[in-house]
């Protein structure tokens, strides 16, 4: 009898386009572009003067810089499930590849929490202040998706089909979007601990809570069982169609209702809160991943960096904002250099492209090539950081 996942292999198309490894080359190259936007967007907001941000054309920008966080937290759950398909068996229950994932997903979130450390060292954490914890428990992008992918990991377990799997998703995704709300009405910090309180909403300092943001991770894993096994070359340009017309649907639709005062209930808040601005970015990213399907149509296969940029997304996420905003490790270029025009911001913002585009290349070649190397380069590192606070 054919095991669910190994019957969604042999029902795609013999076609596919993929990376290396069996990736999804579509999936791949929107990551990639997603990293990349991702980088310009901290760099001009980390450096750019206050003095030209009021302009339509900056505007503009920070609106489409905002999809780029919805767009990388929806592929991150799209790739999520591509590779649990690959190998849906050794998923389900501990086995190095279930355990190799998991590793990795409890350094990065440590490494979310190790970056807003509220003291410089361990000993003096007695004089923390009320804000510094706050700021140390926020939830940034990092601690989003390596709770929810690690939640993700455990469906897998309980769910035991990618079928299965993909409805528990999809419900999971639609109960996150319509109870938020709901869920940014109520004063966690009067029923739960700090820690916890800042996955729920934004009103401890968190930037992305499990309430909308994990929406988009859930309805991306959705994605990757159903619709991206079948991006293959010959399907990519119908699929860039159909994500375009439920895309546009879903942010017109979503925007006239909300101009009508639909859907409000709980918090009102537009941006943060409302289920019907979900829906309209949620529309936008499908937008966006039809513009990608599209070009998708003419690739044949990723340059090496670009494959890097798309598998160390993470690592790439985590340097970067250090590098840009500073951290117990770098005092950062913001801090540094101070508010600057835009000709030198974009000149920065070249470099950040350039050194974030090597160091995915060069890392992702030595995991792949010396995985020994790669495993002492972690270790050190792991000890280099935790150092730092003794």
């Amino acid at each position: 009898m054919t095991h669910p996942a190994q019957a969604v292999s042999v029902a795609a198309p013999a076609a596919a386009p993929t990376a290396s490894g069996g990736r999804i080359l579509f999936v791949d190259l929107a990551r990639a572009i997603a990293v990349l936007l991702m980088v310009q967007g901290h760099t001009i907001d980390a450096l750019l003067h206050p003095e030209f941000r009021t302009s339509l054309t900056y505007n503009a920008w920070l609106y489409l810089r905002g999809l780029t966080s919805c767009t990388f937290l929806f592929l991150s759950g799209a790739a999520f499930s591509l590779t649990a398909l690959r190998h849906w068996d050794d998923q389900g229950h501990f086995s190095p590849r279930s355990f190799k994932r998991v590793r990795r997903l409890t350094f990065f979130l440590a490494l979310g929490y190790f970056v807003r450390f509220p003291m410089g060292r361990f000993v003096d954490l007695q004089y923390a202040t009320d804000e510094r914890w706050r700021s140390f428990f926020g939830v940034d992008v990092l601690q989003n998706v390596a709770v929810t992918l690690l939640g993700l990991q455990f469906l897998i377990g309980l769910s035991k089909t990618p079928r299965r799997f993909a409805i528990a998703c999809s419900v999971l995704g639609a109960a996150v979007v319509v109870t938020t709300p709901l869920v940014h009405a109520v004063t966690w910090t009067d029923h739960v601990p700090l820690i916890a309180a800042s996955y729920l909403s934004y009103a401890t300092g968190s930037n992305f809570p499990l309430f909308p943001w994990a929406g988009f991770t859930l309805l991306g894993a959705v994605f990757g069982v159903t619709a991206a096994p079948w991006a293959t070359r010959d399907h990519l340009q119908p699929l860039a169609r159909g994500l375009f017309l439920t895309g546009a649907l879903l942010a017109v639709g979503a925007g006239v209702m909300g101009e009508l005062g639909w859907f409000e209930y709980g918090a009102h808040d537009w941006w943060r809160a409302s289920p019907l601005s979900f829906v309209q970015r949620f529309g936008s990213v499908l937008l966006l991943l039809s513009m990608v399907a599209g070009i998708g149509h003419y690739v044949t296969r990723l340059t090496p960096p670009l494959q890097g940029l798309a598998e160390e997304s993470l690592l790439v996420y985590a340097v970067h904002v250090a590098l840009l905003y500073g951290s117990h490790w770098t005092a950062g270029l913001g801090p540094v250099l101070g508010p600057q025009p835009p000709r030198i911001v974009l000149v920065w913002a070249v470099v950040m492209l350039a050194a974030m585009t090597a160091l995915a290349l060069v890392w992702n070649n030595i995991e792949r090539l010396h995985p020994r190397v790669a495993a002492l380069c972690r270790a050190t590192a792991v000890v280099a950081l935790i150092y730092r606070f003794f």
